[in-house]
């Protein structure tokens, strides 16, 4: 979290807060306590102001860096970090800061302000999925201020669906359907909100807000019994028409504008206008040397039709160390937007030794001195994982497949981030 202060009384009042957020970087004018004319700096021509970063050991509670103008330089680099940011000054100068930032509430960083004495903190960008709501109430709680929400479900008492998806790790498809179902929050439309009957018990204590029912079973067939045409170029959905029970249920949907939230980690499910994916999913992955993303993305998606869970369920791509710079493998992690940890030989060797069911291959020991690749990897990356399917060789990959309880242990609830 960064801290950012213009004057003497905002550098007071970012020491406050540094007390009780001992993580913070707070970022002070130049001159300490005399301040600096923020303004001034931030209206230069050429831009050309120089950043000072200096850290120093004014507080013991949190790290000190100082900046001079221009503003803007200063504001852009801490921006450009993706962390929180407590600006402590005009809600004015902070918007014109903002406005030639701001991109996509999925990716911008939580943002908010507070007034130099510290009466009044205001939740300003990325209230939900950015957690900057939850993070104006906590800043209030800690240095006894009054926090100020704005978003219209909050003010009117009503739990968010991206809220939720992000405090919990899930994912949400459509995002566009996010703002769909508010607008059915507050006109008091009907919504229903279904899930996997697995997940139901967790959700109703996670989420009580939500009336969570279970959803009925697939009406079509697992997409490893259909035909190769029956899945578009995405893979996402399924082309051809709706079963007889889906047609009508989607009738019945626009004649009662019923919206519905679906929770599930399963592939195949009815129509239904957002849906929630859990991240419960760890694929190992091996390959051969230079193989491209096209046959690693097939080898996983095939590993997931086959135990019937969806691939945006995932949560991390692993694999052994010598594959640490393999195109394809980040490739493929950058394309679901999770981490790609590696293992040493010793983690390997040790994870095979304590899970006696990993398959070995002669191959890959005489390669790379383990004999397994995908197994032992998927289940090093969560404490909790378990075996969901063994090794499968697709080509010249090779995919396993973990599942890890949902919510997971270490989702960090406050932040929404591991």
């Amino acid at each position: 979290m960064n801290v950012l202060a213009l004057t003497p009384g905002g550098s007071a009042l970012a020491r406050r807060i540094g007390n009780v957020f001992p993580e913070a970087r707070l970022w002070l004018p130049v001159g300490g306590d005399e301040g600096i004319d923020a303004g001034a700096g931030d209206t230069d021509a050429h831009g050309a102001g120089i950043i000072d970063a200096t850290t120093t050991n004014d507080t013991a509670e949190a790290t000190v860096l100082r900046w001079r103008p221009p503003l803007r330089n200063t504001f852009g680099l801490i921006f450009s970090a993706g962390k929180p940011i407590l600006f402590i000054g005009a809600l004015g100068i902070l918007v014109r800061l903002l406005a030639p930032r701001i991109a996509d509430k999925r990716t911008d960083p939580p943002v908010i302000a507070l007034d130099e004495g510290g009466r009044f903190v205001i939740s300003v960008l990325a209230g939900h999925w950015g957690g900057a709501n939850e993070l104006a109430k906590e800043v209030s709680r800690r240095i006894g201020a009054v926090p100020v929400i704005t978003t219209a479900t909050d003010v009117a008492g009503l739990p968010a669906v991206d809220t939720f998806a992000r405090r919990w790790g899930a994912r949400i498809e459509p995002w566009a359907a996010v703002k769909k179902i508010a607008s059915a929050q507050l006109r008091g439309d009907a919504i229903k909100w279904l899930a996997d009957e697995r997940f139901l018990p967790v959700l109703k204590k996670l989420e009580p807000a939500f009336p969570w029912h279970p959803s009925q079973k697939p009406t079509r067939e697992p997409l490893w019994k259909q035909p190769a045409s029956g899945m578009s170029p995405s893979g996402d959905q399924i082309s051809g028409a709706l079963t007889s029970d889906e047609a009508s249920l989607c009738e019945l949907n626009q004649k009662t504008k019923t919206q519905r939230v679906l929770f599930s980690s399963r592939w195949v499910e009815p129509p239904v206008d957002l849906r929630l994916f859990p991240r419960c999913l760890i694929a190992g992955i091996g390959c051969r040397r230079g193989v491209s993303l096209e046959q690693v993305h097939v080898a996983f998606r095939e590993a997931c039709q086959i135990v019937d869970i969806h691939p945006r369920c995932l949560t991390a791509i692993a694999s052994a160390w010598v594959k640490a710079e393999e195109p394809a493998l980040i490739a493929l992690a950058k394309t679901y937007d999770v981490p790609f940890r590696t293992f040493s030989a010793d983690e390997i060797q040790a994870c095979c030794a304590s899970h006696r069911e990993i398959g070995g291959s002669l191959f890959v020991a005489d390669a790379i001195g383990v004999k397994a690749v995908c197994e032992p990897t998927a289940l090093l990356t969560h404490p909790q994982a378990r075996l969901l399917l063994k090794k499968r060789a697709a080509g010249p990959v090779t995919v396993a497949l973990a599942e890890v309880p949902w919510p997971s242990s270490d989702w960090d609830q406050a932040t929404g981030i591991r």
